[in-house]
């Protein structure tokens, strides 16, 4: 296993991590009795890949202290055990050391491109269901604090621009419902070739074939539409924003905890 950075870096690569959604448990070191090989206070972060960050003394206690971490679920809650070195990591100064062990849950990314009145809707809905919401639009006087007061990331400039900016990872989970359909096509055209978690966009199943249609007709492959989720949302009968904003996040939620039972049609299943 290697250390990625300095015990000093801990919390700058925890933060690092938060911020791009990636799973990780802190092991801390809570109490020390007798000799042992790090003082009470020492932090290491573990990546589910197993890169550690910081170190709590090395050795076999440090092993046994990853393999252990890499054991544990998101969903887990915080673990605390004790060691003595001699008889559980076979090490010879023989002393004592209790461990904490917290999973650190991200909020996943969601970025919704359309600051209208599905937009709004989405964020109130979506508050503290586990998602850092990006809202993305063209128009300053929609996409701003004022709007979107428990938003904290809004980017209000031209899609293209505001797309070179974002980070796509296998996290990410994306919602275009933007106030024009000419926008909502360039949006998917950049998206559908980023890798994401979760893909959505609005329209009737008319427009979605259309806007599909165009993409592949630049040369996109229609096998990148096996991903998308459009039209968008759970099937819920509702047809005011609000609604619709419902049927999105019950689609969003369930994508997000893995809920296999979801089938929708490929978009591109028609197309020749």
């Amino acid at each position: 296993m290697s250390i990625s950075a300095s015990q000093n870096n801990v919390f700058s690569e925890l933060l690092n991590a938060q911020k791009k959604a990636v799973p990780t448990v802190m092991v801390t070191v809570i109490e020390v009795k007798g000799s042992a090989p790090q003082k009470a206070g020492a932090r290491m972060l573990v990546y589910s890949d197993g890169r550690i960050s910081g170190t709590i003394g090395g050795g076999a206690i440090e092993k046994k202290a990853i393999e252990f971490a890499l054991s544990l679920k998101q969903n887990t809650d915080p673990q605390f055990i004790q060691y003595e070195l001699e008889t559980d990591a076979e090490m010879l100064c023989g002393g004592h050391m209790s461990l904490f062990f917290e999973p650190m849950n991200p909020p996943k990314p969601l970025y919704i491109f359309g600051a209208g009145h599905i937009g709004h809707a989405l964020c109130r809905i979506l508050e503290g269901a586990g998602f850092a919401i990006t809202i993305i639009d063209n128009r300053p006087e929609y996409a701003n604090p004022e709007g979107f007061p428990a938003v904290s990331n809004i980017l209000a400039k031209p899609y293209p621009k505001a797309l070179d900016e974002l980070v796509f990872t296998e996290q990410t989970s994306i919602v275009i419902v933007t106030h024009g359909h000419a926008y909502d096509q360039e949006v998917l055209e950049y998206c559908i070739q980023k890798p994401f978690h979760y893909l959505g966009m609005i329209g009737s199943r008319r427009k979605v074939k259309q806007t599909v249609q165009n993409l592949i007709d630049k040369g996109i492959s229609p096998e990148l539409f096996k991903k998308l989720h459009s039209p968008i949302g759970l099937d819920i009968g509702g047809d005011t924003p609000t609604e619709i904003a419902v049927s999105i996040a019950a689609e969003l939620i369930a994508v997000k905890n893995n809920v296999t039972e979801i089938q929708k049609p490929n978009p591109a299943q028609d197309i020749k």
